[in-house]
């Protein structure tokens, strides 16, 4: 079996750059001019409206519940199936004229005259504040996605010029006493010391033990192949998750399994044949950053930005420890490319990304934020390529699709609401 896997592993297809150059640019020429001529389709969660969950005592017929709602004059309601073929969810646009309450009687009604049988499991009404609130979390989560994907080529960049902890230590402690300054100066509060305590653990695991970690593992694996492995976030993070009696459901269960399947499969690639010590490196980044951020969520952090500010730069002073521990120095000038790629990290990996990821991690379900770690290696693999001329095997290939899939599945929960 591996014999198979090793013929032609590194797959030329950068020769292959016009064409797929000359696609991506139809692909968006069509996207864009399908966007202005029909608009975005947003649903309910964005507009707000009336969700409403129904119970059938046989198979419900999808066709024949569309046609009564279009007879009835809501031809513009969504229907599909909801955990079961049992189970329908209907989701209605906002109606100016009739309020929420009357608007699911009147549906139900109409449903109950074509089947005595069906059930109301439930009604929700979505107000436009919600809508509000998930265009802000999305596009936090597009930042953390887009800082996120670079910061894995930056790093490797900086570790041209730096060794690995002091290039970390130093992006942390300036871009971390930077932003306590600056939130000093804005008026917020000093924090205390079981605060301080807190931020200094938890940076530690998310910026020494992740952080440190990857940039270490970067100087014998690939951006592409580390974030990769770092993908496998959201699956610690589910099993981190269940210490604190947050249980996972079947689904998501599934979803770990295939990712570290996935991570089985990455190991035996070229890049962790390499080196041992950096495949072990990247494995506990993963861990430590997922315990770092679940545990974070149970300790006495401090209020607001501070949090993110304290965390960074506790998690910098240890990252200079351990590169003082290490002996690690500078034998020449850094380049002018590793300090672009350094001021790169402060500024948009360390400022921007990792405040927003702290954002979202306490503001929804902790593997939903993060999610971004399914998207990062897909990019982040092109990029390597493209910028550094990093190559991607079979193996590397076969893992990534793996990887996504399980992940996917950890991050679209198959549990009902109650």
């Amino acid at each position: 079996m591996l014999e198979f896997f090793n013929i032609k592993r590194d797959i030329p297809f950068m020769s292959y750059a016009r064409v797929t150059t000359f696609i991506s640019l139809v692909t968006f020429i069509l996207a864009v001019a399908a966007l202005a001529t029909k608009g975005l389709n947003f649903g309910v969660d964005f507009t707000g409206g009336t969700v409403m969950e129904l119970s059938y005592p046989q198979p419900a017929d999808i066709h024949k519940i569309r046609t009564t709602l279009e007879h009835d004059g809501y031809g513009d309601a969504s229907v599909q199936n909801f955990g079961t073929s049992h189970d329908v969810l209907i989701r209605l646009p906002v109606k100016q004229d009739i309020s929420g309450a009357q608007l699911s009687e009147k549906i139900f009604q109409g449903l109950q005259s074509a089947d005595s049988g069906v059930k109301l499991q439930r009604v929700e009404f979505v107000g436009p504040q919600v809508g509000k609130e998930l265009y802000e979390n999305g596009a936090l989560a597009l930042i953390v996605v887009c800082l996120g994907i670079m910061a894995y080529l930056a790093m490797r960049f900086a570790i041209e010029g730096f060794p690995p902890f002091m290039m970390a230590g130093i992006r942390f402690v300036i871009a971390g006493g930077l932003f306590v300054l600056f939130l000093r100066l804005r008026g917020a509060p000093w924090p205390n010391a079981a605060q301080w305590r807190s931020s200094f653990a938890v940076g530690g695991l998310l910026l020494l033990g992740g952080n440190g970690a990857v940039a270490y593992a970067e100087q014998w694996i690939g951006s592409g192949v580390a974030a990769l492995a770092i993908a496998t976030v959201p699956l610690w993070t589910v099993l981190f998750a269940e210490l604190w009696g947050e249980h996972s459901s079947r689904r998501e269960w599934l979803g770990i399994l295939i990712g570290f399947v996935g991570v089985g499969i990455l190991s035996f690639g070229a890049d962790m044949q390499a080196s041992a010590a950096a495949t072990l490196a990247l494995l506990f980044a993963a861990a430590s950053w997922s315990f770092g951020s679940v545990w974070s969520k149970r300790l006495p952090m401090p209020p607001g930005l501070m949090s993110s500010a304290a965390q960074m730069l506790g998690g910098g002073v240890l990252l200079m420890a351990a590169s003082l521990a290490l002996g690690e120095r500078l034998v020449a000038v850094p380049s002018p490319k590793a300090l672009s790629a350094l001021a790169y990290l402060i500024v948009f990996g360390s400022f921007i990304a990792f405040t927003a990821y702290q954002f979202l991690f306490h503001t929804v379900r902790p593997a939903l934020a993060t999610s971004y770690a399914y998207v990062n290696p897909v990019v982040a693999v092109a990029l390597g390529a493209s910028l550094a001329g990093e190559k991607v095997g079979v193996l590397e290939f076969a893992a990534m699709a793996v990887i996504v899939a399980g992940v996917a599945l950890v991050v679209v929960n198959g549990r009902k609401n109650p």
